[in-house]
């Protein structure tokens, strides 16, 4: 479970990296490492991937506050 977590994260962040930035996979992603952290509590580190990866390659500022915020809420309310 955990290397098809792993790999559908890598896809996720790769959509981010070309360009393909949306809500919903920024929900994705976030969702990805919400379960990622599940089963394994080292994994908490990956919830910074993506929002940092919106930070480095969305010019617009707004744009990536917001999917940033997304991707990073879900892991968040998760673990709390």
């Amino acid at each position: 479970m955990t290397l098809l977590l792993g790999v559908e994260l890598l896809r996720c962040l790769l959509h981010v990296a070309r360009g393909d930035r949306n809500a919903a996979l920024a929900s994705s992603a976030g969702l990805v490492v919400a379960l990622l952290a599940l089963t394994r509590p080292e994994r908490i580190v990956y919830a910074a991937l993506c929002p940092v990866l919106y930070i480095l390659v969305e010019p617009n500022p707004r744009v990536w506050q917001r999917r940033a915020m997304l991707s990073a809420a879900i892991p968040a309310a998760t673990w709390s």
